[in-house]
């Protein structure tokens, strides 16, 4: 959704500074002050320089002429707030706020020039005192869509939520079913004020059906958790929610509650850490025991604790120390042995630390432990096909198991064709492989395992054009690289 506010600001800033409109106020402007009063000729030479430097899209020489001319007309305000817009289109927020500023304090803005001087603020790395500039502009100026959309860029860029969720609620009343507007207040509400965000949720899904799975699921989260009746468990929900959707902030804020409202909450405590990590690595100043101190606060209020011992194992892992995070992995599997998440986890350590017969039996026990869950069997198979550990014995019954319990997805029937092209079985393969790409032709890997398919057939036309199909559709990812490498090898 950023990504949507982000677009917005860009087009007003853009629509605001468009050449074509600043040139419009200045042939206006200079129309007006030759059909006036007798005005000095540096003056005159300098509004024509002015209009000329527009016209040759030369906008810093527009705003330098512009001010020379306010000079000779010191009772022309409007020709420094004119320079000012200009000095933005050339990219001078600073030149900007200066030209503006030199009218007289007394003198009391036009709304448009506060308008360029906010954006001026806000380009020069001002926010707040952008946020004062249209905070002066009132109402009846007609630009109330403009500013609140400038000051949500503002917020969300300082991730003060608390006034963006004021701004949005102005919006909000101002456009009830713009979904993009509801749904981010949702989002927010749902940290702040659970209940309070279920009504934005609910328009926003009724909106946009884009929206309506993820607004929905939140609701969901929120109503059930709320049966518990304790409103730290309410924000530890909402947290890991907004941690599945990669709002790592969010999901800050919602453990912080969470802990607020229950300073004893090990879960709370755990996932915090997780969430810091993960805004660390979007931070430019990085710091590798980030979230290491809420890990260890958790588990020093409940050291059995399986969340806590998982999140931990994952912290060590970040940190490149995989026996230490198998430590904590065994204590969690100590605590449920059963669950077929931490079983196959711990396969998949094991492997890493080149211990593949464990690998192998962990593997195993998680797809018995849920027989009927393909991903399990899905798990088995690729690690006998990454591995090249007994494929025939162990990859092909457990692909078979996953077609047997999803035979309508194409990553089954793909998953099916890799082993097969491994076996050597490639008149099967392709025809599986066939099948899936018929049940969704947009389905990268099941293009790039056919090129292979026609790779090893000896037919190259037809496995270069599944593989520019593959690649066209995954561009930037594994499967464009492995095909890369693959041109590399075989057509250098």
């Amino acid at each position: 959704m950023r990504r949507g506010f982000r677009a917005i600001i860009t087009q007003v800033n853009n629509f605001l500074s468009r050449n074509i409109f600043l040139q419009v106020i200045l042939v206006g402007l200079l129309s007006t002050l030759l059909l006036s009063a007798p005005i000095p000729q540096p003056a005159t030479r300098a509004l024509y320089q002015a209009r000329l430097a527009s016209q040759s899209d030369a906008p810093k020489l527009a705003s330098e002429q512009l001010a020379k001319a306010a000079s000779y007309l010191p009772w022309r305000s409007d020709l420094l707030c004119l320079a000012g817009r200009w000095s933005l289109q050339a990219g001078d927020p600073q030149a900007s706020i200066d030209y503006i500023n030199q009218i007289s304090t007394g003198e009391e803005l036009p709304p448009d020039c506060l308008l360029s001087l906010g954006e001026a603020y806000q380009a020069a790395g001002y926010p707040q005192k952008a946020v004062e500039a249209w905070q002066m502009i009132p109402e009846s100026a007609g630009y109330s869509d403009t500013i609140l959309t400038m000051l949500l860029g503002i917020y969300q860029a300082e991730a003060d939520y608390l006034h963006e969720i004021e701004v949005l609620k102005s919006i909000y009343n101002m456009h009830p079913n713009e979904s993009r507007y509801s749904y981010r207040l949702g989002l927010l509400l749902a940290v702040y004020d659970p209940e309070a965000s279920q009504a934005y949720l609910s328009q926003a899904g009724e909106s946009d059906p884009a929206l309506l799975d993820h607004a929905s699921d939140l609701i969901r989260q929120i109503n059930t958790a709320r049966l518990y009746d304790q409103p730290a468990y309410t924000s530890l929900s909402v947290g890991r929610w907004m941690a599945s959707q990669e709002e790592w902030r969010l999901a800050e804020l919602a453990f912080r509650r969470a802990i607020e409202l229950r300073p004893d909450f090990a879960e709370a405590w755990a996932y915090l850490g997780e969430s810091l990590q993960h805004i660390e690595t979007t931070s430019t100043q990085s710091t590798p025991d980030k979230g290491y101190l809420e890990l260890q606060t958790a588990l020093q209020i409940s050291p059995d604790s399986v969340p806590s011992n998982v999140l931990m194992s994952f912290y060590w892992q970040r940190q490149s120390e995989d026996e230490k995070a198998l430590e904590y992995l065994e204590r969690a599997l100590k605590a449920e042995p059963d669950n077929p998440i931490l079983l196959a986890e711990y396969g998949r350590l094991k492997a890493i630390l080149g211990d593949l017969i464990t690998a192998q039996e962990y593997y195993e026990q998680a797809a018995e432990k849920a027989p009927n869950n393909p991903t399990f069997w899905r798990l088995v198979a690729e690690f006998s096909l990454d591995h090249q550990v007994q494929v025939r014995q162990i990859a092909l019954p457990a692909a078979g198991n996953v077609i047997r319990l999803a035979p309508d997805a194409p990553q089954s029937l793909d998953l099916m064709g890799k082993t097969l092209i491994a076996l050597g079985e490639l008149e099967k393969a392709e025809e599986i492989l066939l099948k899936a790409i018929e049940l969704d032709d947009s389905y990268a890997s099941a293009h790039l395992h056919l090129g292979l398919v026609y790779l090893n057939q000896g037919n190259v036309l037809q496995a270069q054009r599944e593989f520019d199909i593959a690649e066209r559709l995954a561009p930037d990812s594994a499967i464009s690289d492995q095909i890369t490498r693959l041109y590399n090898y075989y057509f250098p």
